[in-house]
């Protein structure tokens, strides 16, 4: 069972740095990114979001929900694949 952590994210780390950063590691490799905390909480805005998510599903509650359920499945991917 997963440990609960005593603090979230954007209270231990600047967040405006890390989103900075963010951006940076963006621009240079070209992949997206979006930083989520333990409880799943987006920490950091999108860099590089897909055009599809950006012109069709970024609207009202209901789409960025399906987002987030979207990048997390996304992240368990590539965690799955950098442990093989």
């Amino acid at each position: 069972m997963a440990k609960k952590l005593k603090y979230n994210l954007d209270e231990i780390v600047d967040v405006k740095a890390l989103q900075e950063m963010q951006d940076s590691f963006v621009q240079a490799t070209g992949v997206t990114c979006v930083i989520v905390d333990q409880n799943k909480k987006r920490i950091t805005k999108p860099s590089n979001p897909p055009n599809l998510c950006v012109k069709l599903a970024r609207g009202g509650d209901a789409e960025v929900m399906y987002c987030q359920e979207c990048d997390l499945k996304e992240v368990k991917k590539k965690i799955m694949y950098a442990r093989q």
